[in-house]
């Protein structure tokens, strides 16, 4: 599956991922940065709605383990990634709410990555896409499927022009082989887990195992079957 969304990515210029917790989204996500600033000579930019989500978990660890992995040339720092002879930052990385500092920003080649996207407000996603307009621009949105609302929720759905992908939990070598292939994945315990906890039929279990939209919001008041 981390394959088949670094294809999608190489062949489409706008490609959404919802899947089911700990599979690998961010891990693959920092590798095709890191591919797309050295193979393809392009430039990143990188947000998703927390300090933690930006710094920690794909700066400091994903794309910093395999920038040391890879030997790759260049200065790694918490929010950038710069080459030597290079006046601007290749990778941008930065939270939601400094979406300020793209105003303007154009070039070509631009890969735009939103990680934990069912997080992002509109006005996100409009001042990242709106820097990746060019015909070898691309953009990434990955995240959990957690609330049938929002603009994560309409471009994943299939009357839309983006290119889609989902993966449920059964799908982890985890949970196939039920022992611990990759450490940090999600394991066929904490999917039996989610079932006792909360039932197969539960909006939790729907977005955080089978990486799908529930019908209802997780932590909704009134369901939309009600309204409806």
């Amino acid at each position: 599956r981390q394959e088949e969304i670094a294809e999608l990515v190489r062949d489409h210029d706008r490609v959404v991922v919802r899947s089911a917790n700990g599979v690998g989204k961010d891990a693959v996500a920092a590798r095709l940065a890191l591919w797309w600033v050295y193979a393809i000579g392009g430039r990143v930019l990188l947000t998703g709605p927390t300090d933690r989500q930006v710094g920690e978990i794909l700066m400091r660890r994903e794309i910093a383990t395999a920038f040391r992995a890879g030997r790759l040339a260049g200065d790694l720092l918490t929010r950038a990634l710069r080459l030597p002879g290079d006046p601007e930052a290749r990778i941008i990385a930065f939270t939601s709410r400094e979406t300020s500092r793209l105003t303007g920003f154009h070039g070509e080649r631009v890969l735009a990555i939103l990680t934990e996207a069912q997080g992002l407000d509109d006005h996100v996603w409009e001042a990242v896409t709106a820097c990746a307009v060019g015909a070898r621009d691309r953009v990434l949105a990955v995240g959990n499927p957690t609330e049938p609302t929002g603009r994560f929720f309409t471009i994943s759905k299939d009357r839309s022009d983006w290119a889609k992908l989902s993966i449920p939990a059964r799908e982890h070598p985890n949970v196939v082989e039920a022992r611990e292939v990759i450490p940090g994945g999600i394991t066929r315990a904490a999917v039996e887990r989610f079932r006792r906890d909360y039932g197969e039929g539960s909006p939790i279990y729907v977005a955080r195992v089978l990486g799908e939209f529930p019908e209802e919001p997780i932590h909704g008041l009134v369901k939309r079957s009600w309204l409806e």
